[in-house]
């Protein structure tokens, strides 16, 4: 006789034990640095507040896109690019003959930029890792297979890194060719 496994009650009766949590997030992170982001969630948890990653401050997008958060990728980039427009307007109107086509000087500000966005990248990234991960789990109630659900839309992967230096290489072609 079959035994027909509900996952729906194992998995909302893990999420009031703080230990079946644990392993609900230990799932979702998979085995590339577990114990890392274990540790790191529990301290956010515990003091509520934010820890900073290094690798997400010097590699926003391709953590980003490693760690499986498009749409946050989506929006890291769409307010990449409104500011850069804001700064190139901003720069455009203040300093006219600055900037010349699609080329506006790099400047000091804009270094200053960059270096603030990639420390704000770095000191929410886990926070909103945690907060990926909780919503994935609870999200997994309602489905047929709520670990594979978990796995599947956690860990990491190097498909999104491989699509934008692809991307990326079509881009500069198209703009090297025009």
């Amino acid at each position: 006789m079959v035994k027909i496994v509900d996952y729906r009650e194992i998995i909302e009766s893990q999420l009031n034990s703080p230990n079946s949590e644990n392993q609900l997030l230990g799932l979702f992170v998979g085995e590339n640095n577990r114990s890392y982001y274990l540790r790191v969630f529990d301290e956010i948890e515990q003091f509520g507040g934010y820890s900073f990653n290094l690798w997400a401050a010097l590699l926003t997008s391709f953590w980003l896109l490693y760690r499986k958060m498009y749409l946050y990728f989506v929006g890291y980039v769409l307010v990449n690019y409104v500011i850069g427009f804001i700064y190139k307007s901003f720069v455009g109107l203040i300093f006219p003959g600055t900037c010349s086509g699609a080329y506006c000087g790099y400047s000091m500000s804009g270094f200053f930029y960059t270096v603030i966005a990639s420390l704000v990248c770095g000191m929410f990234a886990n926070a909103l890792y945690l907060r990926r991960a909780k919503a994935v789990i609870a999200d997994s109630v309602d489905k047929e297979n709520p670990y594979a659900y978990i796995k599947s839309k956690g860990g990491t992967s190097y498909r999104g890194i491989l699509w934008i230096f692809v991307f990326s290489v079509v881009i500069g072609f198209f703009v090297a060719v025009i």
